[in-house]
């Protein structure tokens, strides 16, 4: 996907032309899974995203990202079975 972070209240924005987004992943924050889960390539969606305070990144801990997000394309992780 690509997207563009604008922070609340001003500040450097957040660009990326290409970013993998695991959707479901325990690891994803929520506002993401909620507003990606679906998508489909070429679809736009905006969105909000709170960063808690403890985020580990703390360029993002404690801020509020206003996030538009281009969906370039999708894939489907495979699962590998053994019997």
């Amino acid at each position: 996907m690509k997207l563009l972070g604008t922070p609340d209240g001003g500040g450097d924005p957040l660009q990326a032309d290409s970013v993998l987004c695991h959707i479901g992943a325990e690891e994803t924050m929520e506002p993401f899974n909620a507003n990606l889960k679906g998508a489909n390539a070429g679809d736009h969606k905006n969105f909000d995203v709170d960063y808690p305070a403890d985020y580990p990144d703390p360029k993002l801990a404690g801020k509020k990202y206003h996030y538009a997000v281009e969906v370039l394309g999708i894939q489907d992780e495979k699962v590998a079975r053994t019997e």
